[in-house]
């Protein structure tokens, strides 16, 4: 829910309102404040859980305090999540890769190694990375109906994944190495976040690489690689 009378906490377009006025679908005389996700959503792709447990896996792992429920009806209508919160402790950067990698271990949705119980799922190496297949796991629509169709755990760390990156921004530094972009080429699981500061000229060669062919040359080939024949 977007509260416009709290400018430290939201910034967003006047057409926020207006589109959503001009439809029919917010009348400001109601007094509710508009919910972006409810207004503007389609609702979870492909299943329930699709988007939300990967929010529920890093308020688990930055504000575990806050003690949230992993189910929910359904992610527009239920509202499980707060749109932000404190973390419980300072976070690194290497706490943001630790979640950009993270397979919910330690969690009863583990999709990772012994801990997940995924014996036959994972295979004779007990892989974490599932290709699409139905499972138990129901869709609900907004109205609260379920179907038969679902997936596995979509995990944090995800082996489909093209790049994944963590800005970093320190004021007290110049501005030419004060920001940095982390930068993982392929699955985050796979890879190293590399450090590339704001004041850099140009990128070696061997920084590039495409998912489209595999190039052990390149940064992008090495992690795919290392995907390919862990797995």
């Amino acid at each position: 829910e977007i509260d416009p009378d709290d400018t430290e906490n939201f910034l967003y377009s006047k057409s926020v309102y207006r589109v959503a006025t001009e439809l029919g679908w917010w009348d400001a005389s109601d007094g509710n404040l508009l919910d972006f996700t409810a207004m503007y959503s389609d609702g979870e792709y492909s299943h329930k859980y699709y988007s939300g447990r990967r929010s529920w896996g890093v308020y688990k792992l930055f504000a575990p305090s806050l003690e949230l429920e992993a189910d929910y009806l359904e992610w527009r209508i239920s509202k499980p999540y707060p749109f932000a919160a404190k973390p419980d402790s300072k976070v690194s950067v290497a706490d943001v890769a630790k979640a950009m990698k993270s397979y919910y271990e330690g969690t009863e949705y583990s999709q990772a190694g012994e801990s997940s119980g995924l014996n036959l799922a994972g295979g004779p190496f007990r892989t974490p990375d599932h290709v699409w297949g139905g499972n138990s796991t129901p869709f609900v629509d907004i109205d609260g109906n379920k179907d038969s169709t679902g997936n596995w755990e979509r995990t944090i760390g995800l082996y489909r994944t093209s790049d994944s990156y963590i800005t970093q921004s320190r004021g007290w530094l110049p501005d030419a190495n004060g920001a940095v972009l982390w930068y993982a080429p392929y699955a985050a699981p796979y890879s190293i976040f590399t450090p590339f500061a704001a004041g850099m000229n140009y990128l070696t060669h061997g920084t590039l690489g495409t998912h489209m062919r595999l190039d052990k040359r390149h940064y992008f080939g090495h992690s795919a690689t290392l995907a390919i024949t862990s797995n």
